[in-house]
């Protein structure tokens, strides 16, 4: 269902995919800034992730201020999760649907992970340089 799903949003939006048969991951590059990755660990559950931002090396404590916020309850991220890759090099945005969806849904969810992905990025680079500038 997955890729049925994922072949339909790269039809309609004329957009390539790339897939992971032993795997079943399937990557899809929205444009050339944003790849989500999607996957069906779990039955009944698709999980959507990307690489959100790479993690600065110093002054982190007022991003992960902000980011914490943006998490709460999920309310600056559409219900996705930020977090970070095993070896704190990048931030990450991920989200979880249930997996009896119809294309509509998926499609729109989709497009709701975009628009937080880019929204944080730039956020996070708009919180960067305040900080790199002493303006925070």
């Amino acid at each position: 269902m997955l890729k049925d799903l994922i072949d339909q949003l790269c039809d309609d939006v004329k957009i390539a995919k790339v897939e992971d048969n032993k795997e079943k991951i399937y990557e899809v590059w929205i444009n050339e800034d944003v790849k989500i990755t999607f996957f069906d660990k779990e039955e009944k559950k698709i999980y959507f992730w990307s690489s959100l931002f790479t993690l600065p090396k110093e002054n982190r404590e007022d991003l992960f201020i902000y980011l914490m916020k943006a998490n709460f309850l999920g309310q600056g991220t559409g219900g996705a999760t930020i977090g970070a890759t095993a070896d704190d090099k990048f931030l990450t945005l991920s989200y979880i649907m249930p997996y009896e969806i119809n294309y509509q849904e998926f499609r729109d969810k989709v497009e709701d992970f975009v628009n937080y992905l880019v929204y944080l990025r730039e956020e996070i680079e708009t919180l960067i340089e305040k900080q790199r500038q002493n303006i925070y």
